[in-house]
């Protein structure tokens, strides 16, 4: 019982650390508006790339990433990086970024999504993003190998489609790290991670509620007053 109570004692201290460090308010730009400011930000965003429908994709990533043992914010941030590059990421994408995260870390996840889009921007492969997936520990090349028995300078010369690289790319990917996210859930860092995650989406609740509106409210009358400061000479 006692190691029971030290154990959720270790985890209270863990999530005011990261709440009330300086280093947590410097990046977080001071709690729960910033909170909600950054997921509205993303809302704005994913309403822009997919055409209207940003709360609705914003809520569905949002309640999958909670269960996930991977910082929601990054994965998030990813999943828009992926759907401006054109790579129409899906949560089935989504998932395989998140097991090769929990093997490789968490900075995979932004590492691959940039690696690949890249590509689709490109139209092509190149050694240059192939290399970056190799840094993060992707070996894409031997996944290229297998689908196509082709080296990287012949598909270069090929009328292989970019999408078919990328697809081969990511079903390597979810043979070989697939069920990490499951067992990473199962660790001290993924429990924690989880429940920070999870601290994270009750902030932003509490500032859906209506805390955050208000405090928007008074800056927008603040900035009116300032212009008209402004207008009339006062400032």
């Amino acid at each position: 019982v006692a190691l029971i109570y030290l154990l959720l004692f270790e985890l209270c201290l863990l999530i005011l650390q990261q709440t009330l460090s300086p280093e947590h308010h410097q990046k977080q730009l001071g709690g729960k508006p910033a909170q909600a400011e950054h997921i509205e930000q993303m809302e704005m965003k994913l309403n822009t790339l997919t055409r209207g429908r940003g709360k609705e994709t914003l809520d569905a990533l949002n309640e999958w990433a909670l269960t996930m043992p991977v910082n929601t914010r990054k994965a998030v941030d990813s999943f828009v990086m992926m759907q401006a590059m054109g790579l129409n990421p899906t949560i089935a994408s989504m998932q395989t970024l998140v097991d090769v995260a929990s093997v490789m870390g968490d900075d995979a996840m932004p590492r691959v999504a940039r690696a690949l889009g890249q590509m689709k921007s490109l139209g092509k492969v190149s050694a240059e993003e192939l290399n970056q997936l190799a840094e993060v520990g992707i070996n894409s090349r031997k996944y290229l190998k297998e689908s196509f028995n082709m080296t990287v300078e012949e598909l270069q010369k090929s009328s292989v489609k970019i999408d078919d690289i990328i697809k081969s790319i990511m079903t390597g990917m979810q043979k070989e790290f697939e069920g990490g996210s499951q067992l990473a859930m199962r660790t001290w860092q993924g429990m924690t991670t989880t429940l920070i995650s999870y601290w994270d989406e009750f902030k932003r609740k509490m500032m859906d509620s209506g805390p955050f509106d208000i405090v928007k409210k008074y800056f927008s009358e603040l900035l009116r007053t300032i212009e008209e400061f402004r207008r009339d000479g006062t400032l």
